[in-house]
């Protein structure tokens, strides 16, 4: 068939092989073994800018909004940009220019309110 007598196996083409150990190899070994911590980072991978950022939001807000307020939004969010956006990895939360422009706000409530 124009290979090398060594690179083919069985079947015949040497192409084939390299299909059989992706299969072998990467789907039964890699899919199995990393599901849990696939699966335990995506958990905690939102909500690590949440707690974060929630921390922040509680020092600006004299504890009106917090770390737990801030994960419930960020849930909320993210089940919504999921069913209407079509990106269910998509990682929606706080961010730095997200807290100073709630800061500010805050700030400017308070001045009103006074």
């Amino acid at each position: 068939m124009g290979a090398l007598p060594e690179l083919r196996d069985s079947s015949g083409i040497w192409g084939r092989q390299v299909v059989k150990d992706f299969k072998g190899s990467i789907w039964t070994r890699w899919f199995k073994e990393m599901k849990r911590p696939i699966s335990f980072f995506m958990f905690f991978m939102p909500n690590t800018p949440a707690v974060t950022f929630g921390g922040v939001y509680q020092n600006v807000t004299k504890s009106y909004f917090g770390a737990v307020e801030m994960i419930l939004a960020t849930a909320w969010c993210g089940i919504f940009y999921y069913l209407c956006g079509g990106q269910p990895v998509m990682v929606n939360g706080a961010t730095v220019p997200t807290v100073a422009y709630v800061m500010i706000i805050y700030k400017m409530s308070e001045m009103f309110l006074s």
